[in-house]
């Protein structure tokens, strides 16, 4: 039983599910940030790309005469877009 205890607790503040976990206190916002507060700095590992350089590495990867998404009449799989100066896909 304590594997799984450690498991679940591991998972708490996990954030794919933090909000969750915060709207059913399973977890208060101040160990939230407190948990974050610890993280290590790992930017100097971070590799950084923008939507524009990707995109234009898509066209230029693409064999001559094949289309894209958009120009073969079906809808793009996601929504490229930035918030607050960061920079997200949201799919759909």
């Amino acid at each position: 039983m304590v594997l799984l205890h450690d498991a679940i607790e591991s998972k708490k503040l996990d954030i794919r599910i933090i909000e969750r976990n915060i709207a059913k206190g399973v977890v208060t916002s101040a160990e939230v940030d407190k948990h974050l507060q610890q993280l290590p700095d790992d930017s100097e590992n971070a590799d950084w790309v923008s939507i524009e350089s990707l995109s234009q590495e898509e066209i230029d990867d693409r064999p001559n005469g094949s289309q894209s998404l958009t120009e073969s009449g079906n809808e793009p799989i996601g929504q490229a877009g930035t918030q607050s100066g960061t920079q997200f896909f949201q799919h759909h």
